[in-house]
This record gives C-alpha cells, structure tokens and sequence, in this order.
C-alpha cells in the first residue's frame, strides 16, 4: 500500500537539513559539535545531528532482517533514507506534516526496501531523476498493451514532452473511431508506465481555443494530484476532463495583471504570476502558441490570462492560461498622459488601486518612483480611474 502524505509547503525542507551541512552555533558541543542545550544528540545510524523527537535514530539492532518483507521505510521520516524491521515501527510515531517535494533516493513504500546480508536497505539510493526516463522504444512497448492499440494504430510521428513527462505517439484511428477535427496521440507517461488516447481535437477556432483550456485544465490536476494524491475529488475531475466533450466546456473567468519578468524566473510551465507577495498566484500551465520564449526577460507586461483551475493553497490561487501578452513600454508617460503626476513614493505600493482600496497591504519600505493620480483617483497600471 502506498504510504500517503500530508503537505506543507516546500519552505519546510529547511528542517531536514538537521545538522549535515554545519552544525548548530551557540552553547555546550558534544564531540560531534551537536548542540546538546538545544536538544541535539549524535545518531550514528544517520551520521548527523538531530532531536530524537523530531526525527527517529534507529540503533543497529533494529536494521536487522530475514526476508524483504522483514523491513519497512523509517516510520518517523517524511522521506525516509533508511529502512527498519517492521517489528520496531510501534517505536515511532508519523510525522504529522511533510514537505511536499519528492526525493528519488527516499523509501516512501515497503517494496523500495530489501533484506541485503541480513540487514534492511532502501533500494532507492543512488537513484536520480535522470534514471527515470523511458525510451521511444519502452514508450511503444507499453502503449501496444494499451487501449491505443485498441482503438487504432501507432504511427512513425511522436515527441517527448519533457514538462509532463510523457511520450506523445500519433494515432490513426479505426475508422469507426475517427473524430472531425481531432488529431489524436496515444499518451504515454513515464511514472505510471500507462498509456491513453488524447484526442487533440482542433476544429473551429472556439473547439481549438477549448482544447486548449481543457489540456491546460489537465495539466493543472496533474500538479494537483501531485500535491494531495489522496484526493479523491482530484482524480474524478481529472477523468472528467480528459473526456470532456468540448461543446460541454465553459470558458472561465479572465484576468488582466500587470507583471515585470526576471532574469532569473523567466516565464515557463509552471512558473508563478502575482501582483502581489500576498497573492492570489497564478501558476501557468499553457500558453497560446505552446511558445513560452516569446515572453522576454526584464520587461514589464500587461499579461491577460484564463483561470482554468483552482490551486488549493489559502490564498484563492489558480493555475493560469496564458491568452495575450503586451508590453508596457513607457508607465511615466502613461502617468502624464492620464493627467496623473510622476513622483517618488515611499513604499513599493506607490499609488497603485490595489493598494487605495486595501490599505492593510503589506508593501516594501523602499523608495519607488510611481503615478500620483490625486484625490479619489488611483493608478492602475495603465490609467487613472476612481477609488
């Protein structure tokens, strides 16, 4: 049975870190330099610093084994590097949260640990991402035991999609089968190992701009399901998507944001809009003509997007579509123009409508140049307009 487990966000990997990469500052060492004021003790078995009551210590006695079915991932780790027999787990208790990040090496089900010399090991170590990868040649083999093959017959044409991991092989269909306007692939992914007809029906310009949604919608769950893989509701609504009828499909609402790109985070699948470090966050997973490098770095856009699928993250985020991008080429000219004056302000709110009408936002405490547009009007980024 698949451990299941319960996420937080990433920020909390900082606390698995315990003290193999430096040892903790301040007070009373022991020979190993772990902090024993602040509770930390030298586990042999893990070769670092910990507190027993964040983390388990298994002693030696407890690696050993008989068989594979002996042994079991460490209880109290969210990503478990070591294996245990399984007649010690009642001596730890489950963390009650987790990072959601996923490590290759970490033994997350009692299959990923052997009985090795009488000893318990996780199998997984040394395993990287770069081994999980599958071959055209593995990708054909699974879809021929599929319902591909069922429904029509794989082609010579297919590519590799790196941002879902999987195989796209075009289909054509029997001809009982076949669909206007749809130029369906037989899907193969990587981590299941499972294949599915896609049908990528393109049709008239309102089907082709559906289709569009509905695999950004797709993409959405699939991250989603990542995330709480125990969400029943998740998998439905994956299932109903991937056969959706197009003429079922309603458009959701669009949004227009204003946003600066960066260097270092340039825009890509996945990658995270806001106007705001108190959100909502809008996480792009599409984008018209499937072309991302077409958004340049350090340059401020007006960016309009659909909402295709909510994210579950406490702050009404969403995963996105990208519709249009234009760039914003001169804000202090806009700001005269529109009657506004251009001055320094001093946060990084400036006069800005979101701000006017929420002055409970946090905003950095730095000088920032920005449009002044008078009383009871604010900036938004293109014009003036009313509070």
């Amino acid at each position: 049975m698949r451990k299941e487990i319960i996420l937080i966000p990433i920020i909390a990997l900082l606390f698995i870190a315990g003290c193999t990469t430096e040892k903790p500052i301040g007070g009373e060492t022991d020979e190993h330099g772990c902090l024993i004021a602040a509770g930390y003790s030298w586990c042999e078995s893990k070769q670092k610093c910990l507190r027993t009551w964040e983390e388990g210590c298994p002693s030696e006695n407890e690696f050993a084994c008989e068989t594979d079915d002996d042994c079991i991932p460490l209880p109290s780790d969210c990503h478990p590097m070591l294996c245990i027999n399984k007649a010690y787990e009642s001596n730890y208790e489950k963390p009650e949260f987790c990072t959601e990040i996923f490590m290759y090496e970490a033994a997350y089900n009692p299959e990923d640990c052997l009985c090795v010399d009488n000893v318990c090991v996780n199998k997984n170590l040394g395993r990287s991402a770069e081994d999980e990868g599958i071959s055209l040649e593995e990708a054909i083999t699974i879809a021929e035991d599929s319902e591909c093959t069922e429904k029509g017959f794989l082609t010579e044409d297919s590519f590799y999609n790196e941002n879902t991991k999987t195989w796209w092989i075009d289909l054509e269909m029997k001809e009982e089968l076949k669909l206007d306007y749809c130029n369906p692939a037989c899907v193969v992914n990587m981590e299941t190992m499972t294949a599915e007809v896609i049908w990528r029906c393109t049709g008239p310009e309102t089907n082709d701009l559906k289709q569009k949604y509905v695999d950004a919608t797709i993409y959405g769950i699939e991250l989603e399901i990542e995330r709480f893989p125990d969400k029943i509701e998740l998998k439905d609504d994956l299932e109903k998507y991937k056969n959706i009828n197009l003429q079922d499909y309603e458009l959701h609402e669009k949004k227009l944001i204003i946003y600066e790109t960066s260097s270092l985070f340039p825009i890509k699948f996945n990658s995270v809009l806001t106007e705001s470090r108190s959100g909502p966050f809008y996480y792009v997973v599409g984008i018209k003509g499937d072309n991302y490098s077409v958004i340049e770095t350090e340059t401020k856009y007006n960016i309009s997007f659909y909402l295709v699928y909510p994210r579950d993250d406490g702050y009404n985020s969403y995963y996105v579509y990208l519709d249009e991008w234009t760039l914003i080429n001169d804000e202090k000219q806009d700001c005269m123009d529109a009657g506004g004056e251009w001055k320094t302000f001093p946060n990084t709110c400036v006069d800005s409508c979101e701000y006017r009408r929420n002055e409970d936002l946090m905003c950095g405490m730095a000088l920032t140049d920005g449009c002044d547009c008078g009383e009871g009007m604010c900036w938004n980024g293109e014009s003036c307009e009313p509070i």
